[in-house]
């Protein structure tokens, strides 16, 4: 029997794909936290349950993006790696001597989301506030930046040229701000805007290190855009160490119905 996060997200049998089509790279937002003087966490998310094919992204409608993909392209909604590792889940500490109270100074460098071949890239990312957001053309194709928050404004914005960069306005702190593309309906990414460093997105195989830690006892919490899918144990606690690393595995799974 089909499971119940399975049946909302089911497709066709006319767009299924092998898992051995094409993927887009994945943007390394594994290794997060800061080059401060601490420990570290150093871990891998892992999937339990059944792994379902994913949806080959059909882009026949703009004939640059089908000629800049010889091969069929799957949508990253998940992506199961190696050993049962889960790719692009953001990783944070949520409570610790790290975090609480404390208030960081937003990085200088720019977060740039691209859009390449028809894709954004990082699908999944996260940015400290009072980060700069920018969103990139790189393509000889119309691209639509449709930015829909919740707490956030709104924003709307045409890239009709190649080269174009375009800065959003995200001054206040949200979780998984989804953005989508209106010319290309299989484009969409999401961007968290956190109060601090101390997070990461787990690469293809699940693996994310978050550096810089003072020693103490920690609180993480994972999420995933595929909102069945849940932490066995929704707080992870855990004990750092100075100038050394601490190991941990976190299990996704997808919740039970209610």
């Amino acid at each position: 029997m089909m499971t119940t996060w399975f049946r909302s997200l089911v497709y066709s049998a006319g767009t299924a794909a092998a898992l051995t089509l094409a993927v887009p790279a994945l943007a390394d937002q594994s290794n997060g936290g800061t080059d401060d003087k601490g420990g570290s966490i150093t871990g891998v998310v892992k999937f339990e349950g059944e792994k379902k094919e994913r949806k080959a992204l059909v882009m026949a409608a703009d004939p640059y993006c089908a000629k800049a993909h010889p091969e069929e392209v799957l949508s990253e909604r998940w992506i199961f790696g190696k050993d049962d590792g889960l790719a692009n889940v953001l990783v944070q500490v949520v409570k610790g001597p790290g975090v609480d109270g404390k208030k960081f100074t937003a990085p200088t460098k720019s977060h740039v989301i691209d859009q390449v071949n028809c894709m954004y890239i990082p699908h999944i990312s996260a940015v400290v506030l009072g980060q700069k957001v920018e969103f990139k053309n790189s393509d000889a194709t119309l691209h639509n930046v449709h930015v829909m928050p919740k707490i956030n404004k709104e924003e709307n914005i045409g890239q009709p040229a190649k080269g174009m960069v375009t800065a959003v306005n995200l001054n206040k702190l949200e979780d998984a701000i989804f953005t989508k593309c209106d010319v290309h309906a299989w484009m969409n990414c999401y961007v968290h805007v956190l109060p601090h460093p101390y997070f990461a997105v787990t690469d293809k195989d699940g693996n994310f290190t978050i550096k810089g830690l003072p020693a103490g006892d920690y609180e993480l919490k994972v999420w995933h855009e595929v909102k069945a899918f849940q932490a066995k144990e929704p707080t992870i606690k855990l004990t750092v160490k100075d100038d050394g690393a601490t190991k941990t595995s976190i299990v996704v799974a997808p919740a039970a119905p209610k």
